[in-house]
């Protein structure tokens, strides 16, 4: 009998199948990752969105002679970096849930600025009972110094993405920016807001 050469892979062969499953690999862990950060990013942003809301809902039944407008002062941090269980905002207007925390997502900053893109030398905000906010001075007191939107970014540490929360004065609406990036000190633009 005449044996037959078995036909097999060679290691070349195995080498360059085992390098396109790793480059796959990486390929796919990337944008996994990538979409991860975005759905978390969103995730924080949407519940100072939902935060501000409750609030707006409870300021329209709230009309108090001891502040100059009403309604609820909403108080948001002044930190620049906040961690896991580190306070953004709070109100003492509701009784349930009177604040709103970083979840459990890894750190993340948290920056005020005026629709000019200033900083913001007070994070306090007075929701009054028609539906809009109006500035406040750090004692419940409304600040007429000041005026303009109010936007809170919130950037997931250490890449990004940013996400900006546009809360319009006038309107009282209250819109949710994406810009793609990882630096606080971005811009979100007109076109990347969308109402809430």
């Amino acid at each position: 009998k005449i044996l037959q050469p078995r036909s097999a892979f060679s290691l070349i062969e195995l080498l360059i199948v085992v390098i396109i499953l790793g480059v796959l690999a990486s390929i796919a862990l990337f944008g996994y990752r990538s979409a991860v950060q975005r759905s978390r990013a969103n995730a924080v942003a949407f519940e100072i969105v939902s935060f501000v809301l409750k609030i707006r809902n409870e300021a329209s039944n709230e009309v108090n002679s001891s502040q100059d407008s009403g309604g609820c002062v909403i108080d948001f941090t002044t930190q620049a970096s906040l961690s896991e269980g580190d306070q953004i905002a709070s109100s003492d207007c509701t009784d349930f849930e009177s604040s709103i925390d970083v979840p459990s997502i890894g750190g993340s900053q948290i920056q005020l600025q005026s629709i000019d893109g200033s900083d913001v030398a007070s994070s306090q905000l007075i929701m009054t009972p028609r539906g809009i906010w109006v500035h406040g001075n750090g004692s419940g007191s409304t600040d007429n110094s000041k005026s303009g939107d109010l936007i809170v970014k919130v950037l997931l540490e250490p890449d990004g993405p940013l996400r900006c929360v546009r809360i319009s004065e006038y309107l009282g609406s209250i819109d949710v920016g994406k810009a793609n990036t990882s630096s606080i000190d971005a811009n979100c633009s007109d076109g990347d807001y969308s109402e809430v």
